[in-house]
C-alpha cells in the first residue's frame, strides 16, 4: 500500500505502468498478512520479545497456512474490489452517469488515477475505516483460535 501511495504522487505516463506492476507484485504478499498481525498479537498479548514473537507467529502460521493464506487473500481482494467500486462510482457521478467514462479508470490501481480526487479519497477512506478493523479483528480471532490463547469465560456463560 505504501508503494501505491508513493506512485500516485508521480504524474508521468510511465508511473501508471510502474504502479500497476507494483500492485500486482504486492498482491501475493497478502498471503502473509497474518504473519505481521500474529507477531504483533504475540508481542503484546504475551509480553514476549520480537524474536520469540516471530518464532511463535511463524509456527502458528505454518501449521495453519492454507486457512490463513485464504483469509489474507480474501480480505485483500475485498479491499481491492471496494477501491475499484468506489473508483467507478466516483467517475460515474462526476461524468453525469456517462458509462463511457468508465473506460478511463485504471482498474488495477484506481488510486493511481483518482488519488487526488476528493470524492474518491473520501469514499475509499470511509470504506477503509470499516475494512481495516474488520481485517484486524478477523486475524485476532484466528490468533486466539490457533495460538491456543485461553479466553476468560464468565460464570453466566458456563451454565448455558
Amino acid at each position: 500500500m505504501c508503494l501505491v501511495l508513493v506512485f500516485t504522487l508521480i504524474s508521468s505516463p510511465e508511473s501508471s505502468q510502474i504502479t500497476d506492476r507494483a500492485a500486482l507484485l504486492l498482491l501475493p504478499i497478502s498471503l502473509f498478512t497474518s504473519m505481521s498481525y500474529f507477531t504483533m498479537f504475540e508481542f503484546f498479548a504475551n509480553d514476549r520479545g520480537i524474536r520469540e514473537s516471530l518464532k511463535n507467529a511463524w509456527d502458528s502460521f505454518t501449521s495453519h497456512f492454507s486457512t490463513l493464506a485464504i483469509i489474507g487473500l480474501m480480505l485483500g481482494l475485498i479491499s481491492w474490489i471496494c477501491t475499484i467500486f468506489f473508483g467507478m462510482v466516483t467517475v460515474l457521478i462526476q461524468s453525469g452517469f456517462d458509462m463511457t467514462a468508465l473506460s478511463n479508470i485504471n482498474y488495477i490501481t484506481p488510486s493511481a488515477s483518482l488519488g487526488t480526487n476528493v470524492l474518491f479519497v473520501l469514499m475509499n477512506g470511509i470504506a477503509q475505516i470499516v475494512i481495516t478493523p474488520f481485517s484486524v479483528s478477523t486475524f485476532a480471532l484466528a490468533y486466539v483460535k490457533y495460538a491456543g490463547v485461553k479466553t476468560i469465560v464468565s460464570p453466566g456463560q458456563m451454565q448455558q
